[in-house]
């Protein structure tokens, strides 16, 4: 029951553990419940960073555990790590600048004040590192564990398709929240999922998430996925009448402009890689 004609461990089963510890995260800081609303870099860090810390544990306990293999199978190499962190955050900047240079072009967000001096704080580097951690987390579960237990289903569309609509659904219950936010979410995780496939590196997808994330939060002033940040660099204002484009009070991602994004990056992942064979198969097609 829990294992597939070939012996190897149902997917289905890894991907309902994984989930359930990473919805269920948020317990390892309920002692510090004093420190959720703290103006203290270290206490809102650490308030922020142990539960990505316990999840990220689990998910590679999990893994090392049931598959028993090197961490290279869901896309970790030690060889260019850095390089493909670097290249993966270069695409994360550009596609969301692109996003909010648009908006800004068409008056669907205003600029209300800069705060640039907030790069000098403590506050804005301890959002850095939460966000760091906190990207690779949700890589590791849906791109690292769920692709790589999806390849037992020798099926390429269920291993694209079913982390990024899991990915998606997740997103569901952010503040804000709308069908188009959660059918935006599902494209990017999409995109996220077909790059690591043609790419093979969690690190280069990481970066990506890493930098859409940071730059739409902490420096264009956005919220991202209905959570709004402290400490950015702009203050803007969306534009009510412009909202099926700026994305209103989720921020960006549930506006039209980001699956237009999303899939001009996938056809460019899919020029650039197309004769290349990707470490993602290299690194055992099925486990």
């Amino acid at each position: 029951m829990f294992k597939n004609k070939y012996r190897e461990p149902r997917a289905g089963y890894i991907t309902v553990i994984a989930l359930l510890f990473f919805k269920l995260r948020g317990v390892a800081v309920l002692p510090l419940q004093q420190f959720k609303e703290s103006d203290a870099p270290l206490q809102a860090l650490l308030y922020d960073l142990i539960p990505t810390l316990v999840a990220i544990i689990i998910d590679f306990l999990l893994f090392r555990l049931i598959y028993r293999k090197s961490v290279n199978a869901i896309g970790l190499y030690r060889k260019k790590s850095v390089f493909n962190y670097i290249a993966g955050s270069g695409v994360g900047i550009l596609f969301i600048s692109l996003v909010f240079f648009i908006l800004l072009a068409a008056s669907a967000v205003a600029i209300n004040a800069t705060y640039f001096g907030a790069i000098a704080t403590v506050g804005f580097y301890v959002s850095l590192i939460s966000m760091v951690f906190a990207t690779f987390g949700e890589e590791l579960l849906f791109r690292g564990v769920m692709m790589t237990a999806f390849k037992t289903t020798r099926n390429k569309w269920i291993i694209l398709f079913v982390p990024a609509f899991l990915f998606g659904i997740v997103h569901a219950t952010n503040p804000g929240a709308t069908p188009l936010a959660i059918i935006n979410i599902f494209i990017a995780g999409l995109f996220l999922s077909y790059a690591f496939m043609k790419t093979g590196n969690l690190l280069f997808t990481s970066g990506i998430h890493f930098t859409w994330n940071f730059f739409q939060s902490i420096v264009y002033g956005s919220p991202v996925s209905g959570i709004s940040m402290k400490g950015a660099l702009l203050d803007i204002t969306s534009k009510d009448e412009s909202a099926l484009f700026n994305g209103g009070a989720f921020g960006f991602e549930a506006g039209l402009l980001c699956p237009a994004v999303f899939l001009f990056g996938g056809a460019a992942i899919y020029l650039l890689y197309r004769n290349t064979k990707s470490q993602y198969w290299d690194a055992e097609a099925a486990l």
